[in-house]
């Protein structure tokens, strides 16, 4: 199954990263095919680095084989989330 990595802090200490996660919950993300996986940087520091990351929240997609797909960057609305999951380009 593929994955959909969010890295992010909690929400009382990122207002984007709680937005993103009311976002995430409006989405039925099974159904595109992929198993939502979620890092709290507080909580895991190495994971920084391990991504690559400078801000959060970021999702990371991964595909079925592990590698990186593609990538979002902050609270963005549920359409652009669904249409990258679809494979959409934006």
């Amino acid at each position: 199954m593929k994955k959909l990595i969010k890295l992010s802090k909690p929400a009382h200490l990122c207002r984007g990263c709680g937005i993103l996660t009311e976002t995430l919950e409006s989405i039925n993300i099974a159904q595109f095919g992929y198993e939502l996986i979620e890092i709290d940087i507080t909580k895991q520091p190495d994971a920084v680095e391990e991504w690559d990351i400078s801000s959060v929240p970021v999702l990371v997609l991964i595909d079925e084989k592990a590698n990186e797909t593609g990538r979002i960057y902050g609270a963005v609305p549920a359409e652009m989330i669904m249409d990258k999951l679809e494979g959409v380009r934006s």
